[in-house]
């Protein structure tokens, strides 16, 4: 089966298979993609594509179709792409009806030897849920390393749950970058800090005007 999967970039005439597919598999995406809740109709995933047409004009992302004899089935992408640190964030979904046959783990190889040889990208990272027990095989198998784990967190808009952190490195840092210059998993982990402070002072915050509150009230 795998000989007859193809990866190709992200087409205008895409928008229909791919919004069929969402609705066919969104019992599932919700446990695990935030956004899928959010599909309600056909206007609402249009939005939604817009969104990715956009991203790609910018070269903020990179979004490639999975095909397996021509049909669409899932879609991988790399989002928050950082030239200056060649790296990016990997997003990938599969419809149930081939999932568990090795084909994400054949795309993702492809899509990533796409973007090092396209794009010069060669940092990656993963955050998936830690309910999410396939994904993270999925993750190792490709040879993604566990850097970290985050409770309940904010990262890129969403409110997420507890979630681990993988990183993929598709080649040695260049050492002429200078002993300076930060990898980008620090970058990574800055944001991760800075996200897991605010939300802290958040509920700091909260918890003092609930208490006055309260002591108000009695």
């Amino acid at each position: 089966m795998n000989k007859q999967i193809s990866l190709r970039t992200l087409q205008p005439n895409d928008e229909e298979a791919l919004y069929l597919l969402v609705k066919e598999n969104q019992a599932q995406f919700i446990q695990w993609l935030d956004w899928a809740a959010m599909i309600q109709n056909h206007a609402d995933f249009t939005q939604f594509f817009h969104y990715y047409q956009s991203q790609m004009k910018e070269h903020l992302m990179e979004v490639q179709v999975i095909c397996y004899q021509e049909q669409v089935i899932g879609i991988v992408e790399a989002h928050e792409i950082d030239y200056s640190l060649q790296s990016a964030y990997l997003s990938y979904w599969l419809d149930r009806n081939f999932q568990q046959k090795g084909i994400m783990s054949k795309a993702i190889s492809d899509f990533l030897t796409y973007l090092y040889s396209s794009r010069s990208l060669k940092h990656f990272f993963l955050v998936i849920n830690c309910q999410n027990t396939r994904s993270i095989r999925l993750a190792q198998k490709l040879g993604f390393h566990l850097e970290g784990y985050a409770s309940e967190f904010q990262f890129e808009a969403q409110f997420l749950p507890d979630s681990y952190f993988f990183s993929f490195e598709l080649s040695t840092i260049n050492k002429s970058e200078g002993a300076n210059s930060q990898p980008p998993l620090f970058s990574l982990f800055v944001k991760i800090s800075q996200n897991i402070f605010n939300i802290f002072c958040t509920r700091c915050i909260f918890q003092f005007f609930e208490f006055h509150m309260w002591e108000r009230m009695e």
